[in-house]
């Protein structure tokens, strides 16, 4: 009997370890989504059947979920796309309200579950966060315990389902092109750095005004263009304007991310203006805030050293003072026009001052924070004292290493 009892005790607990894939999923069953677009539609009311459930006037965008197909994903060394040609991709587009109902209902048009885990880019259309939607349109992509923290995201001022569907060189699926487009950042000047959908959350939460990488498309086939910014005030997640490709070469001296950037500076010479490069190969931003009078003011310090990698001078000595000041005053021109572009035509900070004055003058921070970048706050009327030094380290040919 008691024999008897303790096979059957055997028995149970085997049977707790048998249970251990009762939730396993094929992989040929679940349908990885690795980009994400969401644009506005015209006609809301073309909606049909797809919006059933929701308040007409609650704003309504068209979603289109790019889905891999593991199976036709080259092998290693192949190139980009199936052997057999077919897309190793499928895009499944809807119109809704809601970001988690669209994924829900993505099953009555694919015949495999969406799983988010991969999601490596979600693109945002400017139509929509212009009218101050991006933290409604995030908030899916930030609480689902699916989702990536480090899900790149960007604004487009084209339809986001068309760079979606755009074939692209080198990568089998357009979504991961982009991701790997994006990281090139610390060695393009014009590129701001990527924005992490982690970041951004922080962003909205401690309402901070910021700046989100543009995504395009460009002229010829197979073409993207990261170039740009779309700039948001804190508090309302409105988009306010864009920010060029000028106006981030002077952000990234202002915010110290302008490492491996590459300068190029006009110097006259023989009457004539001729051209050096300057490659930044340390840099470091330094702020100094301080409250004189009722008057805000902020040193800005940029410090950079690095190398000339291109000359087209004849006679001007490379290491010499005229290079060294001409390199400086670009780099202080180009700091200055951002910082009265943000106060002038955006009333907007985003170099994140209002920082400073939080850990220098915390009453004072209690004050102003929920004002500072409002179109008629205090940021618009500081004061922004900034100086650049540079050292340069060498002309690619003899290394300077005195300093």
């Amino acid at each position: 009997m008691v024999r008897a009892q303790r096979r059957k005790l055997i028995l149970l607990v085997g049977l707790v370890f048998l249970t251990g894939c009762w939730d396993q999923l094929e992989i040929e069953d679940v349908g990885f989504v690795m980009g994400v677009a969401l644009d506005p539609i015209n006609d809301q009311q073309q909606a049909g059947e797809n919006v059933n459930g929701f308040d007409i006037n609650q704003p309504l965008f068209r979603i289109t979920h790019q889905t891999a197909i593991p199976e036709r994903l080259t092998q290693v060394g192949g190139s980009a796309g199936s052997s057999n040609g077919e897309a190793p991709f499928v895009n499944i587009v809807s119109t809704n309200a809601s970001n988690m109902d669209a994924a829900r209902r993505a099953a009555a048009k694919n015949s495999r579950f969406l799983n988010f885990e991969h999601l490596k880019v979600l693109i945002i259309h400017e139509d929509l966060v212009r009218q101050g939607l991006l933290g409604h349109l995030v908030d899916f992509y930030i609480r689902d315990h699916q989702m990536r923290r480090k899900t790149f995201v960007f604004i487009s001022d084209v339809e986001g389902k068309a760079i979606l569907e755009k074939t692209v060189p080198l990568e089998d699926i357009p979504a991961l092109f982009m991701e790997k487009l994006s990281e090139n950042d610390p060695n393009v000047l014009q590129m701001p750095k990527v924005k992490e959908i982690g970041e951004l959350s922080q962003n909205i939460i401690e309402h901070q005004s910021y700046i989100v990488p543009r995504i395009t498309m460009g002229p010829n086939e197979g073409d993207y263009v990261m170039t740009g910014a779309a700039v948001f005030r804190g508090g309302d997640d409105r988009m306010v304007g864009w920010l060029g490709e000028y106006d981030l070469q002077g952000y990234n001296w202002m915010v110290g991310e302008a490492k491996n950037g590459v300068l190029h500076v006009g110097i006259e010479e023989q009457g004539r203006q001729k051209t050096v490069v300057f490659e930044t190969d340390q840099m470091i931003t330094n702020v100094h805030y301080e409250r004189e009078n009722g008057q805000d003011r902020f040193k800005v310090n940029i410090e950079a050293k690095g190398t000339i990698v291109e000359s087209w001078l004849e006679e001007l000595e490379l290491e010499g003072a005229k290079v060294k000041k001409a390199i400086e005053e670009k780099i202080e021109k180009q700091a200055n026009d951002i910082v009265r572009k943000t106060q002038e035509e955006f009333q907007v900070d985003i170099f994140d001052f209002i920082n400073f004055i939080k850990h220098s003058d915390y009453p004072y921070w209690e004050k102003v924070k929920d004002t500072w970048s409002d179109e008629d706050g205090q940021y618009k009327d500081v004061q922004i004292d900034i100086s650049a030094s540079v050292k340069i380290r060498h002309q690619m040919l003899q290394e300077n290493v005195d300093y």
